[in-house]
């Protein structure tokens, strides 16, 4: 049992974090004010709503987003980033897992939530949802 124990650290230790925490594919959600259609690296979402989930790939690639409906079309471009998995293998012995990561594309992360505002002329979108004036926020009492 020991033994078990003793190799089971060895290979964690020098492993890196983002091949073992991440998996291949990630989950975004994308907000909306409108509803509109989504097209995301070329594969179309053909309905129409105000939140879309959409698990894409891990990679190095930008991820390129079109949405469109009846009236609007907008291309977002969202870039990819090193996750924070992947700076955890400042903590590995030799800084062993840098070296395993470095051609591994679980290490990009995209931002988990967008929201892309149609009504803006900018391409831009927030990594949050906004809170509008005159909406009631959830779990907070007004009196």
């Amino acid at each position: 049992m020991k033994n078990a124990l003793r190799l089971f650290t060895i290979v964690l230790s020098i492993s890196s974090c983002a091949t073992i925490f991440n998996k291949k594919y990630q989950t975004i959600d994308i907000y909306t004010n409108k509803p509109v259609n989504l097209e995301i690296n070329q594969d179309t979402i053909p309905y129409a709503v105000n939140h879309h989930e959409v698990n894409v790939e891990r990679g190095r690639e930008n991820l390129d987003i079109k949405l469109f409906n009846d009236s609007t079309e907008k291309d977002v471009v969202i870039p990819s980033q090193l996750g924070i998995s992947y700076w955890f293998n400042f903590y590995s012995p030799y800084l062993t897992g840098f070296l395993i990561d470095l051609t591994n594309p679980k290490r990009f992360v995209y931002p988990k939530t967008l929201y892309i505002n149609m009504n803006s002329l900018d391409n831009d979108y927030l990594t949050y949802l906004p809170w509008e004036p005159g909406t009631r926020m959830s779990g907070i009492s007004t009196g």
